[in-house]
């Protein structure tokens, strides 16, 4: 997940991310990948008693590579950053973290087996 931007409107705070998610996992010697996808969210938080509570999650709708829904979710720097590329992080970042966090060396290989 990838910060775009954090603003305010009250006492609500305001998150605009790029969200990740892969399936990934260990199958003896080698790391098994399925699917996965990226996509933008707005979470909005509000703070009671000093502890955070998500209030809401938005995704963009498809069409039109999410740009009119874009448009309404985030600040016109926010769009910027999302339509310019640059905030997904790599598909090799991600296995070779995964290859870490299951404990397999660097060079293990890749299977697709789900």
């Amino acid at each position: 997940m990838q910060m775009i931007e954090l603003r305010t409107d009250g006492s609500t705070y305001i998150a605009g991310v790029d969200s990740q998610c892969y399936e990934l996992a260990r199958k003896g010697n080698a790391m098994v990948e399925g699917t996965g996808f990226s996509v933008p969210q707005v979470a909005r938080m509000e703070i009671h008693g000093g502890i955070p509570r998500l209030v809401s999650l938005e995704e963009p709708e498809d069409g039109a590579r999410y740009l009119p829904t874009l448009r309404k979710m985030f600040t016109e720097e926010g769009v910027r950053k999302i339509t310019e590329g640059g905030m997904e992080v790599s598909i090799e970042t991600v296995r070779a973290e995964a290859r870490k966090a299951f404990g397999l060396p660097a060079d293990a290989k890749i299977i697709d087996d789900f």
